[in-house]
């Protein structure tokens, strides 16, 4: 002890000493090394400068301490932490503390220095003197030397104190739109927020959002943020509770326990350690199987580490001069390792439980996989009358092995049932029935290797049995002397548990029974005596395991007397007024049945359809949740592999329609992969290929709900969608699923969606679906009873699970020459229930060439209907005036065409007058053929419905041909004119070649080329309306109307420059009368019939150009109506020379009938000519002098 206080005591006057020197700037420099206990005590005058110090001052003092004993050490730590502080030395000096902080040991040749407690050295030093531990923040602890420098440890600073508030402000707003500029103010804004040097924002977050509610509140949370389980059941959730948490409550929280963010989810880590354990007892391996039998797990080690198995996957046996491995159960070898250490048991599965070896590589048993995809199939599910198509996936390694095929532990090989193929091994089976339940197996052998895959396959049994009769109602001569066959089949998926037999009332008939894939019962049933209507029932049994099941189906007979008006194979023999039920097609179940009507059967309902489809719909019947994704899997595949008999039969699409209805009823959380599966049917439904199916499902009373039962199923579907977002594309579908964030835009597939901010939660979703093709098969009635409409764009299927009163949306216009714009939704309710178009809360907002935007109050199922601009009063008005015109037109040009022939060789003496009537006639004969086509085009196109593609383009393309041939031969009439009066010479067979190459190889050409440029891009004619060129895709119009223009303004230069010829001609010029009266009516109909047709096209173009004005849709109509008339009369009768030969030809006519039998005198037609000829001369002018008295 008294060395203890003789240390204190030297430290202390040591102390003192050094305070009473006068310099004190630099402590280090003025400090005295003490190296040993021997210190002098401080001078009087030191101790007055001490006492004369009236400033404080606190120094640091290093003083470094040599010791021989290690005990000085401890006891020195022990002094200081037992002497209290301050420690005064004088009046003015005091002690406030002595830490003792260094300790340096000899550590061999050189020393080691240790830091006290709570004091570190540099990192400095730390790296200049060699540190002897870990450098920790910047400093170490040890260094193996005595630093040179001085530089001992020192004290550590104390942790810096960062202190984190959370603070709740509630913030009460009137307009909505401030939240969401919050939203975006905190989404753009960058944390940690400065707020001074030592504060700052970490972050700001928008928690709860609450609105009012009716008579209160409804509070939502932000994403990532959640109620606690006591406010959601406190406050009644208005949403889920998932994981003791919930989004949404009704009511503001009284407690301020607003929404908090969600807890990060629990890490956990997953070891798998393995371990060897040597053993020299077997009986030791049973003990350790049979202790972790009867542990239990998970089996805590600590607090945090649980045990949660421990298996025994490997045991290793002495085998001879080496060792055996087995796996225990449910535990296999990698196919590597049974390769390459070569297996003592099969390799099933790519897997083998044994080889002949220790793993060096470590490799041992590994739990197997519960499934091992080896066998895959065309079909999810499998359904009864299904071909199976079975292949097998093996190792890359054996695929040049041969295989073997095993149902039930019998070998199978190629045959009716079974059908066998390689690369890669596929085993096909026909006709699949509940007898082919069972193990289907594949074995390959390679070598020594043999691979072995096998798998429980079961034929679904939910699905009835269906009944096949090759009749159903027939009708058959009474009394005839001939036997009735009748069949009746049975279809199900456990033949042995069925029986069948044919009755009439109570009686059973006897029958022959054959069993294939189905199960068959015939009889030849003789014709009664009496010809009263017979009805035989096909009476099937199935035996269940509680009871046995009775199905039915009848078949009608009826007797006729006398001979049928209808006979043939399909329906047979009948009666008018008596009906035949058949049986469908191979490939096809139900029945057509047709009524005999006008000697010939005609088709009134046809209920066939496709026979996988048919079972598809049957085992639908008990379809849950649980299977519906391998359904509609199913589905997608049939729907594809066999789209065109799909297609082609409105009893499947109706049948897939209503799989599709309960498809919607079971739906729980759908998937992409099922969704896609979906809309890929859906795609196959409305393509164009079922354009004439729809119209037969839509025309028809009991089926026209088919389209709306459609719609409504995939509306219901997506409602089911799970909350993923994804897009899915198909053929005419398009599917966006996104997150609804304000203001939302969304452009889809000629249109777009636009909602405004609403105030939703922000983890609303939106999903949108548009249908390109849905023009043919949503019937264009609605609620205005207007007539005519027609679907002018796409159809927009949007939900939100939420309301919407604002949304906008755009359509491109399918055909931009229709009229008013409407836009509609589908309204399931109206029409009794089975749908139609309707505009309540949607109204047109804005209009441009190529799109119309509609604004709606609610979000469904949505297009734009298009109504025709004129009038349905006027429009009919104008079909009279039209199809009354042309019939007069039409007859007009028989009646020409009749007086040609009546007196084509009077007339046509001359090449002027022949080449005149040429023209005459031909353009007579084109119009004509030209209105029949567009009377045919006017009967295939149903305006306002989708025109049927074939008929209208052959219309259009005759149409067009033919009125390219009435101006080309107008132009023919011109030159011929022309040629004539400038005395140009050609010969008659010269001129007919040029005259019919110009007046139909011209047309024909331009027909031919207009048709193979626009038919391939879907623009040739006019979609819903009657048949002829389109404009405003492809301009087609335009190969009709340039040529008819030029013929126009090549016809006036020609009578231009003919007029100025006549004015100025010469006295030397002479012609014959004749060829001057026909020069002068070829004239006429070029200066009269160019302008009128040049007028009747121009208002035709007019009337496409400006469609709202009725003054040019009627004078339109009057001039095409009358061009006939004009060509008869402009053309034949105002001819002198032609009514001259009429009144000659019916007085030669009179003439011979009023001849006796004395007179024998014949008049050649030559002589009859020339009378007629002679007679009319008399008493006309000149040709040439007749032309100029009607110019002047």
């Amino acid at each position: 002890m008294a060395i203890q206080n003789l240390s204190l005591i030297t430290i202390l006057m040591v102390i003192c000493k050094i305070l009473g020197t006068e310099a004190f700037t630099e402590t280090p420099d003025y400090l005295s090394r003490v190296t040993n206990m021997d210190t002098s005590i401080p001078t009087e005058e030191s101790r007055q400068k001490c006492d004369a110090m009236e400033t404080e001052l606190d120094y640091a003092i290093d003083i470094e301490v040599t010791v021989s004993d290690i005990a000085v050490i401890n006891d020195l730590r022990n002094l200081l932490a037992t002497t209290s502080f301050p420690y005064p030395l004088t009046n003015t000096i005091e002690v406030t503390g002595v830490n003792l902080t260094t300790v340096c040991y000899p550590n061999g040749n050189e020393f080691q220095c240790r830091c006290e407690e709570r004091i570190a050295l540099s990192n400095d030093s730390c790296v200049l003197y060699t540190h002897c531990d870990d450098i920790i923040q910047g400093t170490c602890r040890c260094i193996n030397a005595i630093p040179a420098d001085g530089q001992f440890c020192q004290s550590q600073p104390p942790p810096k104190t960062e202190l984190d508030y959370d603070i709740d402000i509630e913030v009460t707003v009137s307009d909505i739109a401030m939240i969401n500029d919050l939203r975006n103010l905190l989404a753009t804004t960058s944390f940690p927020y400065p707020m001074t040097n030592t504060i700052e924002v970490t972050g700001v977050n928008l928690t709860t959002v609450c609105y009012p509610n009716g008579n209160g509140f409804q509070c939502r949370c932000e994403e990532r943020f959640a109620l606690s389980y006591d406010s959601c059941v406190l406050y009644t959730p208005c949403d889920d509770i998932i994981q003791g948490t919930c989004r949404c409550i009704n009511a503001i929280p009284a407690d301020g326990q607003f929404c908090q963010s969600q807890p990060p989810p629990k890490t956990e880590l997953d070891y798998d350690i393995d371990i060897e354990v040597t053993v020299s007892d077997i009986a030791m391996i049973n003990d350790l199987r049979n202790l972790l039998a009867t542990t239990s797990f998970p089996y805590p080690m600590t607090n945090t580490i649980e045990v949660t198995g421990v298996n025994l996957t490997t045991v290793c046996y002495p085998n001879g001069n080496g060792f055996q491995c087995r796996c225990e159960e449910r535990f296999a070898l990698s196919y590597d390792s049974c390769v390459l250490y070569t297996p003592c048991d099969d390799i099933i599965q790519g897997t083998c439980t044994c080889i002949n070896g220790i793993p060096s590589d470590g490799q041992f048993c590994e739990p197997q996989p519960p499934f091992l995809q080896a066998f895959t199939m065309n079909y999810d599910i499998i359904y009864p009358g299904t071909t199976l198509q079975l292949t097998c996936v093996v190792p890359v390694i054996m695929q040049m092995g041969t295989g073997s095929w095993f149902v039930n532990d019998m070998l199978v090989s190629n045959n009716t049932k079974y059908s066998i193929t390689n690369s890669p091994p596929t085993l096909t089976v026909q006709d699949m029935s509940g007898d082919d339940t069972g193990i289907y197996m594949f074995t390959m052998t390679q070598s020594t290797l043999t691979f072995t895959y096998e798998e429980f396959i079961w034929v679904t049994d939910v699905i009835p049995p269906i009944i096949q009769l090759n009749m159903l109602a027939t009708n058959v001569p009474c009394g005839a002397n001939e036997n009735i066959p009748l069949n009746c089949c049975v279809t199900y998926y456990l033949l042995k548990n069925v029986t069948a037999k044919w009755m009439d009332g109570s009686v059973e008939i006897p029958s022959v029974q054959t069993i294939t894939n189905m199960l068959c019962v015939s009889i030849a049933y003789p014709v009664p005596k009496q010809c009263n209507t017979k009805q035989l029932t096909c009476e099937v049994m199935v035996k269940k395991e509680s009871a046995t099941e009775i199905f039915t189906d009848d078949v009608t007979i009826t007797f006729f007397r006398g001979a049928p008006d209808c006979n043939d194979i399909t329906y047979g023999a009948g009666m008018n007024g008596n009906t035949s039920t058949v049986s469908s097609p191979a490939n096809f179940m139900g029945s057509s049945t047709a009524v005999c009507e006008n000697g010939n059967w005609t088709l009134v309902e046809d209920n066939c359809v496709f026979s996988l489809i048919k079972t598809l719909e049957l085992f639908s019947q008990s379809l849950s949740s649980a299977n519906v994704s391998s359904f509609v899997k199913d589905l997608r595949t049939i729907t594809t592999n066999f789209e065109s008999n799909i297609t082609q039969s409105s009893a499947t699409i109706s049948s897939i329609v209503n799989i599709l209805g309960k498809v919607a009823s079971v739906s729980q959380n759908i998937s992409k992969t099922s969704m896609q599966d979906v809309l890929e049917t859906v795609s196959i439904l409305v393509s164009p290929q079922a354009e004439n199916s729809w119209a037969g499902l839509n025309s028809n009373n009991e089926t026209q709900n088919t389209s709306s039962a459609l719609l409504e199923s995939i509306e219901n579907i997506t409602h089911s969608l799970s909350s993923n977002s994804f897009t899915i594309s198909t053929t005419n579908i398009e599917l966006i699923k996104t997150t609804l964030t304000f203001p939302f835009n969304e452009a889809m597939n000629s249109s777009k969606i636009f909602i405004p901010s609403q105030g939703l939660p922000s983890n609303t979703s939106i999903t949108t679906i548009v249908f390109t093709t849905l023009e043919f098969v949503l019937p264009a009635r609605t609620t205005g009873n207007t007539m005519n409409n027609s679907i002018n764009g796409v159809v927009m299927l949007a939900y939100v699970n939420e309301t919407i009163n604002n949304v906008l949306l755009t359509f491109d216009k399918t055909n931009k020459t229709k009229g008013n714009n409407q836009c509609v939704f589908w309204n399931f309710k109206v029409f009794n229930g089975i749908g139609g178009w309707d505009s309540t809360g949607c109204q047109l907002q804005s209009e441009t060439n190529d799109s119309v935007t509609c604004s709606c109050n609610h979000l469904t199922s949505f297009s734009i209907l298009m109504l025709p601009f004129v009038p349905e009063s006027i429009e009919v008005a104008l079909n009279y005036i039209t199809y009354i015109g042309v019939s007069i037109s039409m007859g007009c040009l028989v009646l020409c065409l009749i007086i040609e022939a009546f007196v084509w060789s009077v007339v046509t003496k001359n090449s002027t007058a022949h080449m005149r009537h040429v023209a005459i006639v031909n353009i007579a004969l084109s119009l004509l053929i030209a209105n029949i086509w567009f009377i045919i085009g006017a009967a295939v196109s149903d305006v306002g419905q989708s025109t049927p593609k074939n008929a209208c383009s052959a219309a259009t393309f005759f149409i067009h041909l033919f009125y390219l041939a009435l101006f080309f031969w107008m132009l023919i009439s011109a030159l011929f004119l022309f040629y004539r009066t400038m005395m140009i010479k050609m010969s008659k067979r010269t001129m007919m070649a040029i005259a019919f190459t110009v007046g139909y190889g011209a047309p024909l050409i331009i027909a031919i080329i207009t048709i193979a440029v626009t038919a391939p891009k879907n623009g040739y004619f006019r979609q819903g309306y009657a048949c002829w060129l389109n404009w405003y895709q492809t301009k087609a119009l335009l190969a009709f109307a340039i040529p008819a223009l030029i013929i126009i303004v090549v016809n006036l230069l020609i009578l231009i420059v003919i007029l100025v010829k006549l004015l100025m001609r010469s006295t030397g010029e002479d012609r014959q009368s004749e060829e001057k009266n026909a020069l002068l009516v070829i004239a006429r109909c070029v200066a009269v019939l160019t302008p009128i047709f040049g007028i009747t096209w121009g208002l035709g173009i007019g009337t496409m150009v400006e469609p709202t004005n009725l003054g040019i849709q009627i004078t339109f109509a009057v001039f095409n109506s009358l061009q006939g008339f004009f060509i008869l009369v402009f053309g034949t009768l105002l001819d002198s020379k032609v009514r001259s030969a009429v009144v000659g030809r019916f007085s030669f006519l009179n003439s011979l009938s009023s001849r006796t039998k004395s007179i024998s005198v014949g008049l050649s037609l030559s002589s009859l000519a020339e009378c007629i000829t002679r007679r009319t001369q008399s008493d006309k002018y000149s040709a040439e002098e007749h032309l100029m008295r009607q110019i002047k």
